[in-house]
Parts: C-alpha cells; sequence; structure tokens
C-alpha cells in the first residue's frame, strides 16, 4: 500500500471522498493487498475502473453535506447486498483504507466472515527437541520460520504446522514437542522418537501472531473441546527475536517438565501503553507481507 496523507488530501477533499480516491487508484492500478495476490481469476473479476455504482458512490460523496451524512453514504454501499468482497473487489481496498485510518470507528466489523483474522501477542510457549548448545543459539538469534507463505490464508488452513513458526497458549500442549511424548485420552503416545528437550518461554510482542482457533471461531467454524486442544495454536508468522524470549525449562522424556529454568540474559521486558489503540489487521498484512520483511 502506497502512504495515503489523509490531510494532505483533505486540503482538496472532505475525508471520505479523500479515502474513497485513495482507494479507487489502488483498485484501478489492481495493487496486491498484503496477504493476497492478484491472479488470473482477479484479472476477470475485477473491471479496474469506475463502474457505475463506483460513480454513483463518488456522486455522493462529492454533494455538499455532512461528514457524518458521507459516512453513512458509505456504510450503505458496503451493507448492500450488490457489493462483492473478494480479495481484490473495491469494498476491500475502501475498507483497508478505512480500517487503516480511522480504527476508533471498528470498520473491520465489515469484513465477511470468510475474511476475519484474529492476532494475538503475549505469553507463548514452544517444546523443542534440541540440546543446551542448540538453546543457547535461540537465546542469540530468536526463532526464524522455517517455511513462509505470501498467503495469508495458507497459515490459517495449515493443519501440518509447516508454515511460520508454531506456538502455544498453553504451556501444557508445548510441553509434548519438546520429548515427543504426549497425553491423549488418560494414556501416553509417542508422537517422534522421544528425547529430552526444552520448554522456551515467550513473550512475543510482534505483529504476527495468527491465532488460529479464534480465527477460524470467527470464520464460523466449530469444533469440540478435544479438537479446540489440538488447534489451539499461534502460528507466528515473522521472526521471533532474542529479546522476546524469557527462557527455557528443562523437560525430560521420561520425567517431564523439570524445575531447571535458564533465563535468556537477552531478554528485554516491554509493556505496551494500556490504552493504545490495537494495529489494525490490513495494517498488519501490510507490514508481515512487505517485499522488504520475505
Amino acid at each position: 500500500m502506497i502512504p495515503f496523507n489523509l490531510q494532505n488530501a483533505m486540503m482538496t477533499d472532505s475525508a471520505y471522498l479523500a479515502i474513497f480516491k485513495n482507494a479507487l487508484a489502488r483498485y484501478c492500478r489492481r495493487e496486491n493487498r498484503g496477504g493476497y495476490q492478484f491472479g488470473i481469476f482477479a484479472k476477470f473479476r475485477h473491471s479496474a475502473s469506475l463502474y457505475p455504482r463506483l460513480a454513483s458512490l463518488q456522486e455522493e460523496l462529492e454533494s455538499p453535506v455532512s461528514e457524518n451524512e458521507k459516512k453513512k453514504a458509505v456504510c450503505r454501499f458496503l451493507r448492500s447486498p450488490e457489493t462483492t468482497f473478494h480479495n481484490h473487489s473495491f469494498s476491500l481496498y475502501l475498507l483497508d483504507e478505512l480500517v487503516a485510518l480511522f480504527p476508533e470507528q471498528h470498520w473491520e466489523t465489515f469484513y465477511p466472515a470468510n475474511k476475519k483474522l484474529v492476532f494475538y501477542s503475549g505469553n507463548l510457549y514452544k517444546g523443542m527437541q534440541i540440546g543446551r548448545s542448540e538453546l543457547n543459539q535461540i537465546f542469540e538469534n530468536g526463532l526464524m520460520p522455517q517455511q513462509s507463505s505470501t498467503l495469508i490464508d495458507d497459515y490459517v488452513n495449515d493443519d501440518n504446522l509447516c508454515l511460520g513458526i508454531t506456538m502455544s497458549k498453553r504451556k501444557e500442549s508445548a510441553i509434548a514437542q519438546a520429548t515427543g511424548v504426549s497425553v491423549q485420552r488418560s494414556r501416553d503416545f509417542v508422537t517422534s522418537a522421544p528425547r529430552n528437550g526444552y520448554l522456551l518461554k515467550v513473550n512475543y510482542q510482534g505483529k504476527g501472531g495468527l491465532d488460529i482457533l479464534e480465527t477460524l471461531k470467527q470464520r464460523g467454524k466449530q469444533f469440540g473441546d478435544w479438537v479446540k486442544s489440538g488447534k489451539n495454536r499461534i502460528a507466528v508468522i515473522d521472526k521471533i527475536p532474542a529479546s522476546h524470549i524469557e527462557g527455557a525449562w528443562f523437560v525430560s522424556h521420561d520425567k517431564g517438565i523439570s524445575n531447571i529454568y535458564i533465563p535468556n540474559k537477552n531478554y528485554e521486558e516491554t509493556f505496551s501503553p494500556f490504552l493504545e489503540l490495537p494495529t489494525p489487521v490490513s495494517t498488519r498484512l501490510e507490514e508481515l507481507f512487505s517485499p522488504k520483511m520475505r
């Protein structure tokens, strides 16, 4: 997304007209949206021009009425059954602009269910079958994704846990990753060759922690309690820096987690401002999937 200075644009246009024009310019350029790619089907589906419904909306926004009336016109457009919400529909370019510029107005409620995304930051855990030397390297360099994708929905639908960095909000779920031994319905089973490992504790403060279960629930999926426990994970799209890693517990494959806790000297405790508005999803995606970040 090309940086858009609303204040400069409002020197000649009203706020909602300026936002409309910028969204229209992006739509006509067939610009990629963060986490989505403009493929061959999108080229056939979208005219990339000022088609009649957009011309009508532009006319309403150019009329000499209050900003509140213009906001209502935008809401009517987004609520209309004629409005489509494909990955590169004009409506989504418009929503991206509105959500980024007016986060306090909750425009994200207009995103359709199949486009909902939930992100998480805070305490996370990751079990790893590694030795002490490998742990020291993680304390020094942080964690990097093994595989990545340019499409956000690949992360949402990744049942093989291959994309990003798989983390857990639940300490108990992550312990099994450290040893290859898990507990299911009161009996142990081996997920891989059992060995000792470490359980990392992370205070993740980045913008790329995609909450898989909450995202799927927002998209209308329903799960039983057992399935929920298996999907209760965070897929971190970007790097986890060493400064976010608090430390690790030693985990034995036959005795479980121990009292041996190793703090990370590179950890830096941070506090987010209590009243800070959350980063809009569209802004997160632009940052996470920017070519500079890949």
